[in-house]
């Protein structure tokens, strides 16, 4: 019995009322951004949709949809996004918190190829964003991307990515330096190539991928410089997944991943490379008009080339489930434990364990409302720290027309910290409210 079954039509049903949605009853959030932990990402994501259900953000509402301009074979989608925010805790400061508003303006452009088979894509973004009184918080941010596809067969295909991104880091990660003045910055550049197989009931795929990332230094608030290349360092890591369909509704799934990370310093304290191997097991399900998802969970096991350090090993888990409440209402958890490198002295990494939440209603058709919660705790090994990170937000998005939608959200951050190398305590809450204009 093949894995990919019928597609089935969403059903229609009355509206869920507004407060579900804003309480957050099963709501996630803002994935904090921190590009240390690319290792526990995974180059061969696990396919979930089979085209039975359909999420409230999956659905096509092509009446609201650009039309993009034609270029021969191509599309082009340009767009540009028009922000004002404000932020309660701009320095991310444990005490005496000094809050400014901001303007953000992001461009951006997609080049799609319109082919019967085969894909081509390449994207860029910038996004500028300029604080009213606190001009040290300026931040230039980009992306540049390329990824296309061969269809070898209608189900085999081979896929390729190249992406290099300039960013900074949020203040409440682990790995920011408490006093900071600004965030710190880092580039990341990414290859990818990706082969996947599909016959009848088997789905099969094998990756490779080079990960290199460089770090900004900071500036304290006293403005004494902040070295953060001995964070720099180059991932390659090689995976492997396998999933075979029990049932039209089932699946089991493994996936193989081998990482080899190789950090540029020398110095023994600070120098992380390690080998990274991770097995995992679990099941993928999608039942008509109520839940689909996947569980997995393993072993991962991180030995570092530092003896002080030694090695990280246990438990790994990786987990996301959508459940259908109405067809206007979807419901999402995800979870997931894993080891991460540190950035604390004596430390070479942490078990970093995370629960998502999130709730997407769809109060009108072109009417999208949002929320989420999540948490997050790591516990270092070597040191006495132990983090707990909590994330609430909201939002909305009202599309006007294809050409036109608007945007708010809100989301408050709060990271504590306990033992005896404990870090600061930090509070943020934004909010931002966007025009975005596109073709």
């Amino acid at each position: 019995m093949p894995i990919n079954i019928d597609a089935g039509n969403p059903r229609r049903g009355g509206a869920l009322p507004l407060l579900l949605a804003l309480l957050g009853l099963a709501l996630p959030v803002a994935v904090r951004a921190q590009e240390v932990g690319v290792v526990t990402e995974s180059d061969l994501p696990q396919v979930i949709d089979r085209g039975r259900n359909i999420g409230v953000l999956d659905r096509p509402r092509p009446e609201y949809e650009p039309t993009g301009i034609r270029r021969g074979s191509f599309k082009i989608y340009p767009s540009v996004d028009l922000a004002v925010g404000y932020l309660d805790n701009i320095y991310g400061a444990s005490t005496d918190a000094k809050a400014d508003g901001f303007g953000q303006i992001t461009p951006s452009v997609a080049i799609v190829s319109d082919w019967a088979s085969h894909y081509l894509k390449f994207y860029g973004n910038a996004q500028l964003q300029r604080y009213f009184s606190q001009s040290i918080e300026n931040q230039t941010a980009y992306t540049l991307n390329a990824e296309g596809r061969l269809d070898v067969t209608r189900e085999n295909n081979i896929f390729v990515s190249a992406e290099s991104r300039h960013a900074f880091e949020p203040r409440y990660s682990d790995n920011s330096p408490d006093n900071a003045q600004r965030p710190v910055a880092y580039d990341r550049r990414y290859g990818l190539i990706r082969g996947t197989y599909e016959a009848d009931r088997i789905r099969a795929g094998a990756a490779f991928s080079v990960t290199r990332l460089t770090y900004g230094d900071a500036q304290s608030r006293t403005g004494l410089a902040i070295d953060q290349s001995f964070r720099d360092h180059t991932m390659i890591k090689g995976s492997t997944s396998g999933e075979y369909g029990l049932t039209p509704d089932a699946s089991i799934i493994t996936q193989f991943s081998f990482a080899r990370v190789n950090y540029d310093s020398s110095t023994p304290a600070t120098d992380r490379s390690s080998n990274d191997i991770r097995l995992l097991a679990g099941i993928n399900l999608d039942l008509t008009s109520l839940l689909r998802g996947r569980f997995t969970v393993g072993y991962v096991d991180r030995n570092f080339r530092t003896a002080a350090f030694g090695s990280i090993k246990g438990l790994a888990a990786d987990f996301r489930f959508q459940y259908f409440l109405t067809p206007l209402t979807t419901f999402t958890i995800a979870g997931s434990r894993f080891v991460e490198d540190s950035t604390i002295d004596r430390s070479g990494g942490y078990f970093s364990e995370k629960v998502e939440a999130r709730a997407d209603h769809e109060l009108l058709r072109n009417l999208l409302l949002n929320a989420g919660v999540t948490y997050e705790r790591d516990r270092y090994k070597g040191v006495d720290r132990a983090d707990q990170i909590y994330s609430i937000s909201g939002g909305a998005r009202y599309l006007a027309n294809p050409m036109m939608e608007f945007g708010f959200s809100v989301a408050h951050s709060a990271r504590t910290s306990s033992g005896a190398a404990a870090g600061a305590g930090i509070k943020q809450t934004q909010m931002l409210v966007s025009v975005t204009f596109k073709r």
